[in-house]
């Protein structure tokens, strides 16, 4: 990342690897293993049959003592072996020549190097017999995917898999799986092979999960009204909408839509996400999504990501992907959650975003009952995903939102966002109530495709690294449920504005660490900050499918403040207990997550030391972003901000900001910019942020709202109006090369606007007296 601003003192110094007093483990979705200490018996004799060799490569698993330096793994690849994948703790997936000399191997920290077992080569479901419904076929076969190691051709691949006597359903041109299904006799005889190194179940063919989103997360700050107000709508992004065919016909999207459906088209599912997404309200400007600038990209929904997807990202720099579709429940860290981890890791500007699913009350087998642990996926629970929880209106959980933990215990859904009763666009014109999580997600994806603007306006044009953007929402999101995170709401609800907030002040910098270093950068909190919160994220490699946990890098911090007072970052416990997951966040080390933050209240004012540390770098060095964000004991009232339209007797949400939860809130208005004032309630309690408001009938273009608590005060950036729109509305005369519309006069009205769709949005053709 280019221009970024380092307004911090960096100290890097270099220690030793940890020493490990206690014997390594080998973590495994099998099941914990302790590996023979045989490095000297297979140093001597390796022991390797010719039928193992697969394009002059035979493969192992070896353990280290500790996790060697990042010279050391240069060295050991320098030397011809390929480092593959990670297993915590300190085992790695090794691709060996077929002439390496095994003594050399004396010359590291080794402990083990040992074949890889059957059971690590199956999903765990095909060894238990226990698949789910949809993997079965008529004939008695079950949905498979075969993945061979990196190292192996496709060709050879192939050709191994045909002499076996495998039938391919399916080929996947951009990754090494192979589709197929097999009779149950056959797992282990094909798993056996020495190019399969995974058989998984095929993937989910997944199912829609449907049941003001701009004003909730206050989008609405960062593309509103004032006259020389911000604009950021997502022009300019490309974004993609992963769902059940054509959008549309619908002038919302007039001249931002590509079709990549090949008219595929199996309902309005994908019109409502469309909408929520990137509807500009050109029918209906009330309708209007987050990101009604960005160019819409259609595909059909295709479980495996073996589409067109990377095509887009690649060709059509389609930076965005939207999937309300469910992947299977609680399914674990699966073939398909490498793969978008892989993808996005590959491609640091894309991110992939996916609702988290409304099967909540379902036991998708966490341990913990019905009421955890039951993220619809899948894919959504890669590491460098967001995962979206879905909200009312008025900002409360939905009771069917699914909630985690992930299968081994990381931090799911990763944000939450409105989705529930949304309207949206439908099909030819029309509009439809849409929601559940499917609504939730691309709302969200709005606000990111915003704030992916937003960094490209302020970084000439330069696209963000999706894991430091992630960052931003994440850190920058309003705390919801428990204090800190928690497995209901992930991080909180996305707020936009403060998420540009770390973009225009540059709290923010990035850094690369190897294993062992421990980095140091100095942050400055100022006066008067009532709540500081400081995260660091890194896009994580994709993690070891058979290995019972999936971060591969871990990095650790704590901060110090000028009083060398520790703080350590929020960690939640994963047990599966439903007491315990419903506890709130507490102080320690993670050992789960690809992101920690520390949160400090009512710090004191001054320099404060970071502390990364390179707990676990198993290749090479990892790059890490770390954002901050300040909070201050203020009133900021979001909406009506300002240039609004109302109508009288209607109802709608005023939306403030506010820190703690003490005293109590009055509202009011104006309507003759604020000579006077009337009160609309009072004794609102401190943890009140929106209040539905029944618009008085009166006519004005001068009309604020002032929130207030104790000597705390804030009112509307600009006046807003308060009028009946013009009703009657007809055409006469109407020919090729005009026409005269009529409408019934509007008592106040000053003058009248008339608009025509243009290339992409309505445009201003006409004004009239009144």
């Amino acid at each position: 990342m280019k221009h970024l601003v380092f307004q911090i003192f960096l100290i890097f110094s270099v220690t030793t690897v940890y020493s490990q007093d206690l014997v390594p483990v080998a973590q495994f979705k099998s099941g914990d293993k302790v590996l023979s200490e045989n490095i000297a018996s297979f140093a001597s004799n390796p022991d390797v049959t010719r039928d193992e060799i697969v394009d002059n490569l035979y493969f192992r698993y070896v353990q280290f003592n500790n996790i060697p330096s990042a010279p050391v793994q240069d060295e050991l690849k320098s030397n011809g072996l390929h480092l593959i994948e990670y297993i915590p703790d300190n085992v790695y997936l090794v691709g060996f020549p077929r002439n390496y000399d095994t003594r050399q191997l004396l010359n590291y920290d080794i402990r083990s190097v040992v074949s890889i077992d059957i059971e690590d080569k199956l999903d765990l479901r095909l060894l238990d017999q226990t698949w789910p419904s949809w993997a079965q076929t008529e004939d008695g076969r079950v949905k498979v995917m075969l993945k061979t190691f990196p190292d192996v051709s496709r060709e050879t691949f192939i050709r191994a898999l045909l002499d076996a006597g495998v039938i391919f359903t399916k080929e996947d041109i951009h990754f090494p799986f192979i589709f197929s299904s097999l009779y149950p006799a056959e797992f282990l005889s094909i798993a056996g092979l020495p190019v399969v190194q995974f058989l998984d179940i095929g993937p989910d063919p997944g199912t829609p999960e449907d049941t003001g989103g701009r004003t909730l997360q206050r989008a609405n700050l960062i593309n509103n009204l004032l006259p020389g107000g911000l604009r950021y709508d997502g022009s300019g992004v490309n974004i993609q909408v992963r769902d059940d065919g054509v959008v549309g016909p619908h002038i919302d999207f007039e001249g931002r839509l590509f079709d990549y459906t090949g008219g595929a088209n199996s309902g309005t599912h994908g019109d409502g996400v469309a909408g929520v997404f990137a509807g500009a309200g050109n029918l209906e400007q009330e309708v209007a999504g987050s990101a009604s600038g960005a160019n819409v990209y259609v595909t059909n929904y295709e479980s495996t990501f073996t589409d067109n997807t990377m095509q887009l990202h690649q060709q059509e720099n389609v930076v965005i992907t939207n999937s309300s579709y469910s992947n299977g429940c609680n399914a674990g860290y699966t073939t398909t959650t490498q793969r978008v981890d892989q993808q996005m890791h590959n491609f640091p500007n894309l991110m992939h975003v996916f609702s988290a699913g409304n099967s909540n009350n379902n036991d998708c087998g966490y341990g913990a009952g019905n009421q955890w642990g039951n993220i619809t996926g899948g894919h959504k629970q890669g590491k460098n995903v967001m995962a979206v929880a879905n909200l009312f209106a008025n900002g409360t959980l939905v009771s069917s939102s699914s909630r985690g933990p992930a299968h081994d215990g990381r931090i799911k859904p990763d944000i939450s966002a409105h989705g529930q009763n949304e309207r949206s666009t439908s099909t030819n014109n029309t509009y439809q109530t849409f929601g559940g999580t499917s609504s939730a997600a691309p709302t969200m994806a709005g606000s990111y495709a915003q704030l992916y603007q937003a960094y490209r306006s302020l970084n000439g044009g330069e696209d963000p690294h999706t894991g430091f953007l992630k960052a931003v929402v994440l850190n920058s999101a309003h705390d919801k449920g428990n204090i800190g995170p928690d497995f209901k709401f992930g991080w909180g609800r996305i707020d936009a504005y403060k998420g540009l907030e770390i973009l225009e002040d540059q709290t923010y910098l990035e850094g690369y660490i190897v294993q062992g270093q421990i980095k140091n950068h100095t942050i400055n909190i100022p006066a008067n900050v009532a709540e500081a919160r400081v995260m660091i994220y890194w896009a994580d490699r994709a993690g070891a499918v058979n290995a019972s946990k999936a971060l591969v890098n871990d990095l650790d911090i704590h901060m110090t403040d000028p009083t060398s007072t520790r703080h350590d970052p929020w960690i939640l416990d994963h047990t599966p207990d439903p007491l315990l997951l419903d506890l709130p966040a507490s102080k320690g080390i993670d050992r789960l997550n690809n992101m920690e933050q520390v949160q400090i209240d009512n710090p004191v004012a001054g320099n404060y030391n970071l502390q990364i540390s390179g707990t676990t770098i198993p290749f090479g060095s990892q790059h890490y972003f770390v954002v901050w964000s300040f909070f201050y004991d203020e009133i900021m009232v979001t909406y009506p901000l300002g240039g609004e339209g109302f109508v009288p007797n209607e109802s709608t949400r005023i939306h403030w900001d506010a820190h703690g939860n003490q005293g109590s809130f009055t509202l009011e208005y104006s309507a003759n910019n604020g000579g006077s004032w009337n009160t609309i309630t009072s004794g609102l309690s401190g943890d009140t942020r929106l209040f539905s408001w029944n618009v008085p009938n009166i006519v004005s273009s001068e009309a604020l709202v002032r929130v207030s608590r104790g000597g705390q005060s804030d009112q509307s950036d600009a006046p807003f109006a308060i009028i009946l729109p013009p009703a009657n509305l007809n055409f006469t005369n109407a020919c090729k090369t005009g026409a005269t519309l009529n409408w019934s006069a509007v008592n106040g009205a000053d003058n009248y606007e008339v608009f025509q769709l243009g290339e992409k949005y309505m445009e201003i053709i006409a004004t009239t007296n009144a």
